[in-house]
C-alpha cells in the first residue's frame, strides 16, 4: 500500500483527493472472508474477526487460537500493530476508540501477542485512539485483555 501512497503523494493531488484514494487503498487491503473472519490481502493474513467479547489469561492464549485448527495462532506484536491505520474512521473497541478496520468487532482495547517481553510474559498490545496510543506494549490487568487469532495463507 505504501507504493500507491508514493505514487499519489508525486502526483500531488489535492489533500481531499489523496485521502479518498488511501480510505479506497484500506477498504481493498481488508476483506470479508467468511463468517466471522477477515481477510488482509496486503499480507495474505486469515484473521478473527470478533474478540469473543471476554478476557482470556495470558496462559490460555495460544491454546484459544490453536484450537481453532491448523495454522492458527497468536499474532506478533508487529502483526497486531499492522490492524491500526489512520485512515479508519474511529469505531468502539470497549469504552475507548480505535482505528482498525469496520470489518473487526471488539469489545476491548488490549489484546495478547506472542512476542514476550524480557522475562518471558507475553505483551499486551493497546490499540486506542489514533495517535496518542498508538499500538503501544502495555501491561494492564488481565480482565482486560483479548485475542484475536490469525493464520498464514495456505500453500
Amino acid at each position: 500500500m505504501s507504493e500507491h501512497l508514493a505514487d499519489l503523494e508525486r502526483q500531488r493531488l489535492p489533500p481531499d483527493g489523496a485521502e479518498v484514494m488511501r480510505r479506497a487503498l484500506l477498504s481493498v487491503r481488508w476483506r470479508p472472508a467468511g463468517p466471522g473472519l477477515v481477510l488482509d490481502s496486503q499480507t495474505g493474513l486469515l484473521w478473527t474477526a470478533h474478540d469473543g467479547g471476554r478476557p482470556i489469561p495470558a496462559s490460555e492464549a495460544q491454546a484459544h487460537c490453536q484450537a481453532l485448527g491448523p495454522g492458527w495462532k497468536l499474532p506478533g506484536e508487529a502483526e497486531l500493530r499492522a490492524l491500526q491505520d489512520p485512515g479508519f474512521a474511529q469505531m468502539p473497541c470497549g469504552s475507548q476508540l480505535c482505528r482498525v478496520s469496520p470489518l473487526f468487532q471488539l469489545s476491548a482495547r488490549f489484546f495478547w501477542s506472542a512476542s514476550p517481553d524480557a522475562s518471558g510474559r507475553l505483551w499486551a498490545i493497546e490499540l486506542g485512539e489514533w495517535p496518542s496510543n498508538r499500538a503501544r506494549r502495555y501491561t494492564p490487568p488481565s480482565s482486560e485483555i483479548r485475542v484475536l487469532c490469525l493464520r498464514a495463507p495456505e500453500r
